[in-house]
Formats: structure tokens, C-alpha cells, sequence
């Protein structure tokens, strides 16, 4: 099973100690309310990859974790400045803090950290 693993503030629930339960990477799929060619465009895989993961949730390796982890910690630091469920859709939503681009295609350009910097912003309550 194709699982994703972060860093956890609490206890490791008997798993490994600094982890948190794993997620699926259809789990995490459903979270942002992208489809499988959304999500392989986030990741920077094709929809095919996507499927066969979610069908077979075929063994992972470490850079298709770190990207897929990756993924999960933003969407996480995203859910602590706004509400989960305005994150649907969201990606797919251009926006003016990109210069009008979706963020889907900020990260398809290799500027994942505009979004990084836009959470630091929000957290921080410094304008930007």
C-alpha cells in the first residue's frame, strides 16, 4: 500500500517513533479534491502512475515519497490558515497572489516555495 508519512507533534501511536499514521495517497488525492491527473500534475507524474498507485498501492520508493510527502505537508500547513474545506479546488483556482496562475501550475513551474512563502505570510500575519 502506497502510504505517506510526516513528522508528528504527538506520540508515535505505536509506530515509529516522530512518525504519525499513514495516509494513502488516494486519501490524500480526496483531501485536496484533485483528480488523478490533477494530482499527477502536482506530483510531476503521469495519470497513469497515479492509478496504478491507487489501484495496486505499489511499493514506493524515496524520491516519489519525498515528493508525495512533500504534497501532504503542504496541504496540512495550508489547513492551519484556512479552513479544509475551502481547499478543494483551490489549486485549480487561479489566483492573484501567483500573478494570476493556479497553484497547480506555480508547482508545475518548479516555484513550489511561492506556496511555502504564502503559508509563512498567513501564519506569520506579516503582509506580504
Amino acid at each position: 500500500m502506497t502510504t505517506l508519512r510526516a513528522d508528528s507533534d504527538q506520540g508515535n501511536e505505536g509506530g515509529t517513533p516522530g512518525t504519525r499514521p499513514l495516509k494513502t495517497l488516494r486519501s490524500l488525492r480526496e483531501e485536496l479534491g484533485l483528480t488523478q491527473a490533477e494530482l499527477g500534475r502536482l506530483l510531476g507524474f503521469s495519470t497513469r502512475w497515479v492509478a496504478a498507485q491507487e489501484a495496486a498501492e505499489a511499493a514506493k520508493n524515496a524520491p516519489v515519497e519525498r515528493r508525495v510527502t512533500e504534497v501532504e505537508r503542504l496541504y496540512e500547513a495550508l489547513c492551519r490558515v484556512v479552513q479544509p474545506d475551502s481547499m478543494k479546488g483551490w489549486f485549480n483556482r487561479p489566483s492573484s497572489a501567483f500573478d494570476g496562475l493556479k497553484p497547480l501550475e506555480v508547482v508545475e513551474r518548479g516555484q513550489i516555495d511561492r506556496l511555502w512563502q504564502m503559508v509563512f505570510f498567513l501564519e506569520s500575519g506579516v503582509a506580504s
